[in-house]
């Protein structure tokens, strides 16, 4: 099953140390449902430029993939009660991340699919920010 949507992707970092950072995009794209999987396709125009990242987003039972390709390349795993390793390319040079997965959580209904991902971000190895992503594809009729 293919289906358009629009899509919703609210960011949010925090440590004790400063108020939340909130960081809310929307896009047009694609959810495609197989099986036990989910698949989320949009491209999002990096700020202020022209420069496009394809972004792919594959939800399993207990871990989801991020794969960014374009202005920005990533590839981020999220597995429940794991630490991953990660790397984030600006294009301005490669940021080294550790994620740790606290909780995965996908909610559905006939107009909606929700994805709710809370993680601790690590930098060079230590604890950066807890962070939470938030994404929501709304279908389009």
């Amino acid at each position: 099953m293919t289906k358009r949507v629009h899509i919703t992707v609210t960011g949010t970092q925090w440590n004790d140390d400063c108020e939340p950072e909130v960081i809310k995009t929307e896009h047009d794209g694609i959810l495609v449902k197989q099986r036990e999987k989910a698949y989320l396709k949009y491209d999002e125009v990096l700020e202020g430029t022209d420069s496009v990242t394809a972004n792919l987003v594959k939800i399993e039972l207990n871990e989801v993939t991020v794969v960014k390709k374009g202005a920005v390349n990533a590839e981020m795993h999220f597995v429940a009660d794991k630490r991953k390793s990660a790397g984030y390319d600006t294009g301005h040079g490669t940021l080294r991340m550790g994620i740790y997965t606290n909780n995965i959580a996908v909610f559905e209904n006939d107009c909606e699919y929700r994805l709710l991902i809370d993680y601790r971000l690590e930098m060079n190895g230590e604890f950066f920010a807890n962070s939470r992503i938030d994404i929501t594809a709304h279908l389009l009729v």
